[in-house]
């Protein structure tokens, strides 16, 4: 059904109603479910064996109504669920499917035993929501490794600045490259949060530029993490992030923001064809 098309013809002879039917709008209703952007519902249905739908008098197997979705995505066949629909609409169907989508991959890394990092977890829940926000940790704990969820008891009682504090502190002392520094930034500040701790209630304020390269952290090469020179802790005290490093090199130019072409072969030495490099100043 790749490529099919979104004309009447061409979908009716796929055997699949027209732009103006009301099965359309029926999968729009589906897939903008506030249910879908619960992050309980993310972990329920991520630990499940088998998960049933039931809505309405209806019941469908989940694993169908995934598959569903991602036919409809892989025929471009989602526009015909958001026609004619506002804004917020066609941003919540979005969400639903990413649900799916999201789900889908989590229960197949969980079947083959791959390590994820719970503050993907943490991350992919600021999308979701919560009426608490403790639960944007608490309603992901069942999918964290087990070290977690001996050393973090579930109190909601405890502050939400408290609770991430304490899962942001987990993470510290498993990923030394500190990957949480990207993704602190908020534009809702939270009261007793530091600075270097996510608040994973409200949205991120920023994005990193690119990523991580393959076997590549800040310069170094095939080094494992236990290696690094330099170490990060979190004071259980005052909530101070400590990090030591080392002396790496010293900044020798800065432009203006905005890209700009400048001269600079001696930036790539080993290629003759960079006589003008591409250069971002923020």
């Amino acid at each position: 059904m790749a490529g099919l098309g979104l004309e009447d013809h061409r979908l009716s002879s796929h055997g699949l109603p027209g732009h103006s039917s009301s099965i359309w709008r029926g999968v729009n209703g589906l897939f903008t479910r506030s249910w879908f952007s619960r992050v309980w519902v993310f972990q329920e249905v991520t630990l499940a064996k088998s998960v049933e739908v039931m809505c309405g008098d209806k019941t469908l197997d989940y694993d169908t109504l995934i598959e569903f979705a991602k036919g409809l995505s892989s025929a471009s066949l989602m526009g015909l669920t958001r026609n004619s629909q506002t804004d917020a609409g066609n941003t919540a169907v979005t969400k639903g499917l990413a649900m799916f989508q999201k789900i889908s991959l989590y229960k197949k890394w969980r079947a083959s035993n791959q390590r994820f990092s719970f503050l993907t977890l943490l991350e992919m829940g600021r999308e979701l929501s919560a009426t608490n926000d403790v639960d944007k940790v608490y309603g992901l704990l069942g999918l964290a490794p087990g070290s977690l969820r001996v050393n973090l008891e579930v109190d909601v009682h405890k502050s939400a600045a408290k609770v991430f504090i304490e899962a942001a502190k987990y993470d510290i002392g498993n990923e030394p490259i500190l990957n949480i520094l990207h993704v602190a930034s908020s534009n809702q500040p939270l009261e007793g949060l530091p600075s270097w701790c996510p608040n994973f209630a409200g949205a991120r304020a920023a994005s990193r530029l690119g990523g991580h390269a393959a076997g590549h952290h800040a310069g170094f090469k095939n080094i494992i993490y236990d290696s690094f020179p330099f170490q990060a802790t979190a004071s259980s005290i005052d909530n101070i992030l400590r990090v030591r490093g080392f002396h790496m090199d010293q900044i020798t130019k800065v432009v203006s923001p905005g890209w700009n072409w400048i001269s600079a072969p001696d930036l790539a030495p080993e290629l003759a064809a960079a006589a003008q490099t591409l250069c971002m100043g923020i």
